[in-house]
């Protein structure tokens, strides 16, 4: 997978995280023909096709069956599902997905500068508990663009409600792909990788700056 996430110009043009600012669609070659593919919350109402997700690892496809619906329910955890914008009628295929819950860690994972931030012992953040993209969709980018839209969803809630940072578990052989991805890998647990929402809002205020 892989991730999407000045001299300064003044002007009165107000900072704006928003659609111009990230592609919300992106194209994809599936079954050998171009799709179009978006990211959606998962709506209990609509109607998906999970039978042909197979990301490679046996928990993550189950999951999309087994819990998804029951941790959306009970707020455990929010999916946010990539799919095919398909004829309309038919359910929407799923070729990848990322799940969202609120959490925190201990300040002992952060540097010493961001530590002093805090008056308390943990941080609060938005976990990303899991990421997959299907086999028939890999070495595409699209599990960059996800991750992208990952830390752009915490980004965009952590305006309304106090979030430092998004954090995920690193599955193993997976560690090089979030470093190329900006992380930050924590020295007390090596599978633990950092995005800064500083950071993030930094970048794309470079970006509107340079634009």
């Amino acid at each position: 997978m892989g991730f999407c996430h000045g001299s300064v110009r003044k002007s009165c043009r107000p900072y704006r995280a928003d659609a111009r600012n990230y592609r919300n669609v992106i194209g994809g070659n599936l079954d050998g023909k171009d799709q179009k593919l978006e990211v959606e919350r998962f709506d209990p109402e609509a109607t998906y096709d999970f039978t042909q997700f197979d990301c490679g690892v046996c928990s993550l496809n189950e999951y999309l069956t087994k819990n998804l619906a029951k941790e959306h329910e009970r707020r455990v955890s929010i999916p946010h599902l990539c799919v095919t914008q398909g004829e309309e009628g038919q359910p929407k295929r799923v070729v990848g997905y990322f799940t969202l819950a609120s959490s925190s860690f201990e300040k002992k994972h952060i540097s010493n500068k961001e530590r002093r931030k805090f008056p308390y012992s943990s941080v609060p953040c938005i976990l990303l508990s899991k990421i997959a993209v299907c086999k028939s969709v890999q070495g595409q980018g699209l599990g960059k663009w996800l991750l992208g839209r990952a830390i752009r969803q915490a980004f965009l809630s952590s305006r309304d409600v106090g979030v430092y940072a998004l954090f995920l578990h690193a599955r193993e052989g997976r560690e090089e792909f979030y470093i190329k991805a900006g992380m930050i890998r924590s020295k007390e647990q090596p599978n633990m990788f950092i995005y800064s929402l500083k950071q993030y809002e930094n970048s794309l205020k470079k970006k509107l700056l340079n634009s």
